[in-house]
């Protein structure tokens, strides 16, 4: 087993928050969220590839993204950010226009999972999932279930939606 390894390259800390880095399966590269927007970086090399998203000018937390997912084959990206906005991006056709943008009815989101059905399921802090329509941008169901706060993660395993929160 090794156990010296050499720096290959060396990056910047990068504060995440509350965000995943998302890979792009079969691409070598990595979603990964940067202040308003969302960085393309090569996974070997940490390169920047290119930006997902409108450039940001400022700092500020109310525009940071929270939490992303993919699908489609890795082309459409979908962003939840700090103050309830979610934007979904068809990275094929556009990297700087959303395809479609909505706000949530309340708290911002603290995860969300992409169902096969065009929908999105966005995990909130008082314990409800919320499931959005992507093209109409519109919720179709509200559900609330065994947790009493925080949904902390979720994953969708054919039709079924798991959930996770702070409560177990």
């Amino acid at each position: 087993m090794k156990k010296a390894f050499q720096l290959n390259k060396k990056v910047g800390p990068i504060y995440l928050g509350e965000s995943r880095i998302v890979p792009l399966i079969g691409t070598g590269n990595l979603l990964v969220p940067f202040s308003g927007q969302v960085a393309i970086r090569n996974a070997r090399t940490v390169e920047l590839v290119s930006m997902v998203g409108s450039p940001v000018e400022s700092d500020d937390d109310d525009v940071a993204v929270k939490v992303l997912a993919v699908f489609g084959f890795d082309s459409t990206v979908v962003m939840a950010k700090s103050q309830g906005q979610i934007e979904v991006y068809n990275i094929e056709n556009s990297l700087t226009e959303p395809q479609r943008t909505w706000k949530t009815v309340d708290n911002a989101a603290v995860t969300l999972v992409v169902c096969g059905d065009g929908k999105v399921a966005v995990g909130f802090s008082d314990g409800f999932i919320r499931l959005y329509d992507l093209e109409g941008g519109f919720c179709v169901a509200t559900l609330k279930g065994q947790h009493r706060g925080l949904i902390n993660s979720m994953l969708m395993m054919g039709s079924r939606l798991f959930s996770a929160g702070e409560d177990g």
